[in-house]
């Protein structure tokens, strides 16, 4: 019954996913009229637009740096939350010189 389990899990991830995912991709693209491609002029002058200092001398946050700071913060949160319950899970005392348990 495991190897049943098994090797549905394995058809599932594998090829029903992808095909899922690819559909889903063009379907987003499809109805957001390929914003992707249109926008990738806006975008690069945006990922640039604060190197320059602005009139005042002052530089501020630029696109880029924003979308890292929010990229870390998400992934930090992310490994934290993986990484706690797998900790406690397999969490074992520390054994003493006298307990060698």
């Amino acid at each position: 019954m495991a190897a049943f389990f098994t090797s549905l899990n394995d058809w599932l991830w594998g090829n029903i996913l992808v095909a899922a995912l690819v559909c889903c991709g063009l379907w987003f693209t499809w109805r957001t009229r390929f914003v992707q491609f249109r926008m990738i002029g806006e975008m690069i002058r945006l990922l640039g637009d604060s190197v320059v200092p602005s009139e005042k001398g002052k530089r501020h946050i630029s696109s880029f740096e924003a979308f890292a700071v929010s990229v870390a913060t998400r992934v930090g949160t992310g490994n934290m939350a993986g990484v706690c319950p797998t900790r406690y899970q397999n969490w074992r005392p520390i054994s003493t010189a006298g307990n060698n348990k």
